[in-house]
């Protein structure tokens, strides 16, 4: 119809009112959240207990990593952190869901096209021109919430997303620890080894000159020699074992083998404090696969309301707007304003919404199963972290203990050996077992020192956020989704509900 510019000046105005007070109105269906340790039985504190220590809480180092006070080790995380392939992609993911989110989130907004046209007509001895604007407006009103829940399951994947960046970070930077500190055992079994060697050689001179001499026999000489060859047998295996160290690390930096990965020679660092162990719910709020799991889960949830919606009517709003002139000036003297309201309810399909339903109901419970076997998986973490450490601090002591028996039985055999009174089958013996000692408490000391990486990615650590930029750990809810509640509230409420 063709109204005159006042009538059709209300008209718009109406319009945009009823607009604006439906909108508010199509964002207000909510449905709680669910609570993280939902289906989970934690115990109230870890069955494995380290009582030697009470060492400062871990959790104030921001870079775990410095806390080894290595420039190395820092240049060689920074560098990783923005070269490593893999967290590359799972970067690359992060942005695709953030796209995701955005274009989903979308759907809350009414939607605006506008075309212009010109065409011009030939063939007749006069020539005219027309010019068309065409404007189009559409909303759908969520009365049901689906836009709201779409939008919202989108949301938490993107932040599920964010928090698997998260755990690669973390895993990364234990994954390049574990590497260096190997590399540093490597070389320390190697210059032990090349002393051991030495020594060796220096013992078979001896017995040679002793032989010569009269003190010694073809026997003791072979023996010796034979205890040279075996040392010499063991260095080809270290340095090979150092090359691939090395080329591994490169290969984690996200550098070709070969290229140069610093690490200066320095004896095996002490192991890490060991932290607090805490409860076990802390790793509800510490790890971020487990947040990511949960943050999974509470999008299945969304997406389930979203299938229901969709078995129930939708309402749509649409306004076009056209106008047209032979001249330009006065395209906006002749137009026409058309409103209308659509509703659209399924009536007949087959079943496939209810499918979609059941299909999306258990696409969630595999979700919370997920959620669940998270949970779980990381507190046997905790727990066979806690255990090794705390065995592994056992072995050490007893290793010591061991090699300064056995260097107290070469020094006597050395001395029984010089006075006669045994042959050098013990002294052999005795030099055989400390070597081999020597080199196990390297190993051993390496074992160590893992572990204790090991138990820090296990219990995931506040401050963990800031390894990566632009990454952080949200553990707002419930609460994010729901504007009316204050984010400090919604930590309360869960620490309660833990």
């Amino acid at each position: 119809m063709s109204v005159d510019a006042p009538h059709g000046f209300t008209t718009i105005l109406a319009f945009i009112a009823l607009t604006a007070l439906i909108l508010p109105l199509s964002g207000c269906t909510s449905t709680p959240a669910g609570t993280m340790d939902e289906g989970v039985t934690l115990q109230n504190s870890y069955k494995a207990a380290l009582e030697e220590e009470n060492h400062q809480d871990i959790y104030d180092a921001v870079k775990w990593w410095t806390l080894y006070d290595d420039p190395d080790l820092n240049r060689l995380v920074e560098h990783a952190f923005s070269s490593n392939p893999s967290l590359a992609q799972v970067r690359a993911r992060l942005k695709q869901a953030e796209a995701l989110k955005d274009k989903f989130s979308s759907a809350l907004w009414p939607s605006l096209s506008v075309s212009a046209k010109r065409a011009t007509y030939d063939g007749r001895a006069d020539k005219s021109s027309d010019f068309d604007l065409t404007g189009a407006a559409s909303y759908e009103v969520d009365l049901w919430g689906k836009n709201r829940a779409t939008s919202d399951s989108y949301a938490l994947k993107e932040q599920a997303s964010r928090e698997d960046l998260h755990a690669a970070a973390i895993t990364l930077s234990a994954n390049i620890v574990d590497l260096w500190l190997q590399i540093l055992a490597l070389v320390e079994q190697e210059t032990l080894l090349r002393k051991q060697i030495y020594t060796n050689n220096t013992v078979s001179e001896l017995m040679r000159t002793r032989f010569e001499m009269g003190f010694a026999s073809a026997l003791d000489v072979l023996q010796q020699d034979k205890v040279v060859s075996a040392s010499n047998a063991e260095l080809p295996d270290v340095l090979s074992a150092q090359e691939q160290a090395v080329n591994a690390l490169s290969l984690l930096i996200g550098e070709a083998p070969g290229d140069a990965v610093t690490v200066h020679s320095r004896p095996l660092p002490d192991p890490l404090p060991i932290a607090n162990s805490g409860l076990p719910s802390e790793l509800l709020q510490n790890r971020p696969d487990i947040e990511a799991a949960w943050l999974r889960l509470l999008s299945s949830n969304k997406a389930v309301e979203v299938a229901k919606a969709g078995r129930l009517p939708s309402f749509d709003l649409s306004a076009f707007y056209t106008a047209g002139s032979t001249k330009l000036s006065g395209i906006f003297d002749t137009w026409l304003l058309t409103l209308a309201g659509e509703i659209t309810s399924p009536v007949i399909d087959g079943g496939a919404l209810a499918a979609e339903q059941r299909y999306q109901e258990a696409v969630a419970d595999e979700a919370f199963h997920v959620y669940r076997k998270t949970v779980l998986a990381a507190v046997g973490d905790v727990e066979n972290s806690l255990v090794t450490n705390h065995y592994q601090d056992q072995k050490i002591s007893a290793l010591n203990e061991q090699l300064k028996a056995a260097r107290e039985t070469l020094e006597q055999a050395q001395i029984s050996y010089a006075n006669g009174q045994s042959t050098y089958i013990n002294v052999l013996s005795s030099i055989t077992t400390v070597q081999t000692l020597e080199r196990q408490l390297i190993t051993a000391r390496l074992v160590q020192a893992q572990a204790r990486v090991s138990l820090y990615r296990a219990l995931g650590g506040q401050g963990w956020s800031e390894i990566v930029p632009n990454v952080t750990t949200l553990m707002n809810y419930p609460g994010r989704n729901n504007p009316q509640t204050d984010v400090s509230e919604a930590r309360e409420m869960k620490k309660e509900q833990l």
